[in-house]
């Protein structure tokens, strides 16, 4: 069986390094993963398990030769956060202790040390915060805490299904840029009423398109010209609003606050609907 070492990416996807390769994961079905090489120049693919242990296809011919001097910033970068998750020391211990094993002759890969000490700082908010939440419950809910401790968070021993940065969107919100995609699912609503049947005809729905064309563009030309497009409800816009504010004024000191002032924009936005 040949060796598989899991690693994963910036963002949190799945990566794998065989034989100094590295690949990125395609996509995943019922049965495998997908990998493709990472230097997106090279066609080598690769079929793994599910668990990523085992090859199921083994890598195809590669048209480079492997980037020796990469693998060890990306082991690195896995290796600080794992040991963030499981312990509570320093952040400069943290970086410090995983350091002193990193080879010298591959200095010149890693990053500027800002982005390691922010990525730290993260994992360490993220569990405390969790820890704080789940204070709040009893322990009727322990199953779910549990869920979203596997799912989500990670444990001592595991990293989460779902990596951090694939969930956290501190800075979407920061950015002013969508969160969820719910203003795609506003469209598509919005779009169906226009058309007004289900099973409209090929002219018709040509017709609605065309008209919706129209309209973009028209809202396109007064954004350029900076003009302000209201395309969300007003109670939408105010909890975006309250929600930026709050994580432009995040305090890492004030973390049990600001999650407090956070869950109450939730609910009032809830009570509304109700």
């Amino acid at each position: 069986m040949s060796q598989i070492e899991q690693l994963s990416s910036v963002k949190g996807k799945p990566m794998i390094i065989h034989e100094c390769y590295i690949y990125t994961v395609e996509r995943t079905t019922k049965t495998k993963s997908i990998f493709l090489c990472k230097n997106r120049d090279c066609k080598a693919r690769c079929h793994t398990s599910l668990s990523m242990e085992a090859f199921l296809s083994h890598p195809t011919s590669h048209c480079r030769a492997p980037q020796l001097d990469s693998v060890p910033a990306i082991q690195l970068k896995n290796e600080i956060k794992a040991r963030a998750a499981r312990t509570d020391e320093s952040t400069s211990t943290t970086i410090h202790s995983t350091l002193r094993t990193y080879p010298l002759s591959d200095a010149g890969q890693l990053s500027k040390i800002e982005p390691l000490i922010l990525m730290i700082q993260r994992q360490h908010q993220i569990i405390t915060g969790f820890d704080l939440i789940c204070d709040q419950f009893d322990n009727d809910a322990d199953d779910l805490l549990e869920y979203f401790e596997k799912t989500c968070i990670g444990t001592d021993r595991k990293k989460p299904q779902f990596d951090h940065r694939l969930w956290n969107i501190h800075d979407r919100v920061v950015a002013t840029v969508p969160r969820p995609n719910n203003s795609v699912e506003g469209w598509h609503n919005a779009f169906a009423d226009r058309v007004e049947i289900s099973h409209p005809t090929i002219v018709k729905l040509g017709e609605k398109i065309r008209r919706e064309q129209s309209k973009c563009q028209v809202d396109m030309t007064k954004i350029l010209q900076s003009h302000d497009i209201k395309t969300k409800k007003a109670c939408y816009r105010k909890l975006d609003e309250h929600i930026t504010r709050l994580a432009n004024s995040f305090d890492p000191t004030q973390l049990d606050q600001f999650l407090k002032n956070m869950a109450a924009n939730i609910t009032l936005w809830v009570f509304c609907f109700l």
